[in-house]
């Protein structure tokens, strides 16, 4: 994991990012699409517990879904993989890993 985590306007910008993250943040942030956002999936890095709402901790290989990007950096997830709004947990892009718009 980098020294210091992205902005997920950074990530948008970076062409080396994987091209649905980069769709999915564009909208996110403030492109608007109809119908709302794109899905996006991704892989968690690392066991996840920070600001949790969910009783149960996040871990490390779980499948989770990207719900929203915030004006902080950071994303929503879920591991409801059905569930395109509501997050259990924020993290930053930098702790999640292949990135695509299929389960």
């Amino acid at each position: 994991m980098p020294a210091q985590l992205r902005h997920c306007d950074q990530v948008m910008d970076d062409p080396s990012a994987p091209e649905c993250l980069r769709f999915f943040l564009r909208v996110a942030r403030g492109q608007s699409l109809p119908g709302g956002l794109p899905p996006l999936f991704a892989t968690l890095k690392r066991d996840f517990s920070g600001r949790l709402l969910a009783p149960v901790a996040l871990k490390k290989g779980q499948r989770v879904r990207v719900t929203d990007a915030g004006r902080f950096g950071d994303v929503g997830i879920t591991t409801d993989l059905d569930e395109a709004a509501k997050y259990l947990a924020r993290a930053s892009v930098d702790e999640l890993e292949n990135f695509s718009e299929g389960r």
